[in-house]
C-alpha cells in the first residue's frame, strides 16, 4: 500500500490522569513527532476521534482537529474527527492511509485521548446527562433497563461460548493472568502487578461468569501515530514499517446480536480475509497481534474467529503458553486492554504502538524475536463491526 508508519507515541496508560483529554492528547503528539524526527509544521492532515464516553461537557471538544491545528499552528489538507465506537482511531487510519494513497498528504497525524468523569467527581446535577448518552448506545428496547454498562451482553456471549463448546471458567481466568504476565514488563501498563488463576476466579463478581480480573478497567490516557507516503518516509529513514493491508466488515446488529450465535463473529472473519489478501500474507505468516478485548472470554473468541485456533480451543492454547510472548503465537504483548488498560478510543492506536516498536525491535523485554508481520484489530458495539490491519517490516 505504500503508507508507511514514521512516528508513534502513547502516555501511560491510568485510572485517572490530573490532565484534560487535550493534554494528554499533545503529550503523545509530541512523543510521535520526535520518533519521526518531524516538526510540527511537515504535517498536512490531522484526523482524531472524540474523547470518550464518560467525558465531562468541558472536556469535550467538536472541533478538536481545527482546535489541534492551531495549536500547533499547522495549515493542513485535511481535518476531521471519526466516530464508529470502539474501533474509531483504526477507522481513521484507514482514513487517514487513502488520504496518502490518494496524494492529498505526505504526512497524516492521528491521534486520540481519554480522560473521563471520575466516581468522586460525578456531580448528578452535571453529568446526569452522561448516564442518558451512555445508555442509549444500547438501544431502544435494552434502554429501558437503565443499563450503563457492556459487561451483562459480554457474560451472556462468555456463558453462551462455555456451554456449546464445553470450555471451563478456570481455562478461562489463564487469559487474563497471562496478559498481566506481558504488563508486568510494560512500563506504560495500567495494572503491573502478578495474578493467579485462584486471583481472577476469587475477584468480585461483576457478571457471572465474569469476575473482576476478567473486565478491562476504566481507563485514560492518549496516543498518537503519523503516517507518511514512501517518498517521506525514505527521506526520515522511516521506512520499515509500512500498512500492508487493511480489512473491514460489518454484522447487521447495532450492539447485542439478535439475529445470530452470540458465540460466532462473521464480520471479524470477513475483515480479516480481506486484510490478509490485501497485504498478500497468510494467517501463519503473522508473528504478533494485538487484539481488541475487552472481556476474557470475549478475547478467546477474537483469537478464534481470527483464525489462531479452532473453536472452543483458544482458551486450551493460552493454559499451555502458546500465546505468551515466548509463545509461537505471541498476542497482546502489551498486557491487553485488561492489564494494560482499555481507553476506547485511544485503544486501537495502542495497538498499532505495540505492534511498531516489535516489529522495530525496541519493546525491551516484552520483544517478540524476529517479529516481522504483525496484525491489530478493533471491534464497535459487542463485536458488531471489526477491522484488522496488517503492518509489515520490510
Amino acid at each position: 500500500m505504500n503508507v508507511f508508519i514514521v512516528g508513534v507515541g502513547l502516555t501511560e496508560i491510568k485510572s485517572r490522569w490530573y490532565a484534560d483529554s487535550a493534554v494528554l492528547a499533545q503529550q503523545a503528539i509530541m512523543d510521535a513527532l520526535k520518533d519521526a524526527n518531524l516538526e510540527p509544521k511537515d504535517i498536512e492532515g490531522i484526523i482524531t476521534t472524540p474523547q470518550g464516553y464518560f467525558t465531562d461537557a468541558r472536556d469535550i471538544d467538536r472541533f478538536a482537529p481545527q482546535r489541534m491545528g492551531e495549536y500547533l499552528n499547522i495549515s493542513a489538507r485535511v481535518q476531521v474527527a471519526v466516530d464508529i465506537g470502539g474501533m474509531s482511531s483504526l477507522a481513521a487510519v484507514k482514513y487517514g492511509a487513502y488520504e496518502i494513497l490518494l496524494e492529498k498528504c505526505g504526512t497524516l497525524l492521528i491521534y486520540a485521548s481519554e480522560k473521563l468523569v471520575t466516581r468522586e467527581a460525578f456531580n448528578i446535577s452535571r453529568h446526569m446527562y452522561l448516564t442518558y448518552l451512555v445508555n442509549g448506545l444500547f438501544g431502544p428496547y435494552d434502554c429501558r433497563y437503565g443499563v450503563a454498562r457492556a459487561a451483562p451482553y459480554y457474560a451472556m456471549a462468555t456463558q453462551r461460548y462455555m456451554y456449546e463448546y464445553g470450555v471451563k471458567r478456570e481455562d478461562v481466568a489463564h487469559l487474563p493472568v497471562v496478559l498481566r504476565e506481558n504488563a508486568v514488563l510494560n512500563p506504560r501498563a495500567q495494572f503491573r502487578e502478578r495474578i493467579t488463576v485462584e486471583d481472577v476466579l476469587n475477584s468480585k463478581s461483576v457478571c457471572p461468569p465474569l469476575n473482576l480480573l476478567d473486565c478491562c478497567p476504566v481507563s485514560e490516557g492518549g496516543a498518537a501515530i503519523i503516517i507518511a507516503d514512501q517518498n517521506t518516509a525514505k527521506d526520515l529513514g522511516k521506512d520499515d514499517c509500512y500498512i500492508a493491508g487493511i480489512g473491514e466488515a460489518h454484522d447487521p446488529t447495532s450492539f447485542f446480536p439478535v439475529y445470530q450465535s452470540v458465540t460466532e463473529i462473521p464480520s471479524l472473519r470477513r475483515a480479516t480475509r480481506e486484510a490478509l489478501k490485501q497485504a498478500k500474507v497468510d494467517l501463519k505468516d503473522v508473528d504478533v497481534a494485538e487484539v481488541y478485548g475487552p472481556f476474557s472470554g470475549t478475547e478467546l473468541m477474537v483469537y478464534e474467529e481470527l483464525g489462531f485456533y479452532e473453536r472452543g480451543r483458544a482458551a486450551e492454547a493460552v493454559v499451555e503458553g502458546r500465546t505468551k510472548i515466548s509463545g509461537d503465537m505471541p498476542i497482546n504483548p502489551s498486557g491487553g486492554r485488561l492489564s494494560l488498560g482499555h481507553p476506547p478510543y485511544v485503544t486501537p492506536l495502542a495497538e498499532i504502538f505495540e505492534i511498531v516498536i516489535q516489529l522495530r525491535g525496541e519493546a525491551g523485554r516484552r520483544q517478540v524475536q524476529g517479529a516481522e508481520t504483525g496484525l491489530v484489530h478493533a471491534e464497535h458495539g459487542m463485536m458488531n463491526g471489526n477491522m484488522v490491519v496488517i503492518i509489515r517490516r520490510r
